[in-house]
């Protein structure tokens, strides 16, 4: 996962994987247990991969997965969603609009005290929205059980979009511990200064 041992993505028609979903289920995530619910029923023609495995095989497999589903967890973020993106798998994410919050990709976990937070509080700033490199669908398309019928309905042209910009930013989301390249700490520094400027 290492900047200087990524030879670049693995070509889109190279992978076998439609969509990779070994995600746990827990009673509180809501999101997670209508998806599988979907997926177990999921009689269409793309291959789905939800079999639990180990972290060598896990990111083996996304490598050669087109699609990963990051659903919302215990919390705001997910490991997956950076895998993911280093593996060059594009993540599908639940997104909805809350009132006093805005859009948020955590938004359905039932605990006592916990509120939905806003995306920019849940993933690193970057220079571009977020949904160039993922897949957004809508809680609604969840309740409603479409979510394969969402993904199977995106144009090539989209898909190869984000891959493309997914394979130029991966770096961005990586702590480079050699320093090789610029990374995740150099887009720290670099809203830290932007913070610090305008401040000024």
């Amino acid at each position: 996962m290492q900047p200087k041992d990524w030879t670049g993505c693995v070509p889109l028609q190279n992978r076998s994987t439609f969509l990779m979903s070994n995600f746990r289920i827990r009673d509180n995530l809501l999101d997670r247990k209508k998806i599988q619910k979907e997926l177990d029923a999921y009689k269409g023609s793309k291959s789905i991969l939800s079999e639990s495995l180990n972290p060598a095989r896990t990111i083996k497999m996304l490598s050669d997965s087109i699609f990963t589903i990051c659903p919302p967890g215990d919390l705001p973020f997910t490991k997956r969603f950076y895998d993911a993106l280093l593996s060059c798998s594009i993540p599908v994410v639940v997104t909805r609009e809350v009132k006093d919050v805005g859009k948020t990709y955590w938004s359905n976990v039932k605990y006592d005290g916990n509120k939905p937070i806003k995306l920019e509080e849940s993933y690193p700033s970057t220079d571009f929205p977020l949904s160039d490199i993922v897949i957004e669908v809508e809680g609604s398309t969840i309740d409603n059980g479409g979510v394969m019928k969402h993904l199977e309905s995106i144009p090539q042209h989209e898909i190869e979009a984000k891959f493309e910009k997914i394979a130029g930013v991966r770096n961005s989301f990586v702590y480079d511990l050699n320093g090789s390249t610029e990374d995740a700490f150099s887009q720290m520094l670099k809203e830290i200064s932007t913070i610090v400027l305008h401040e000024e």
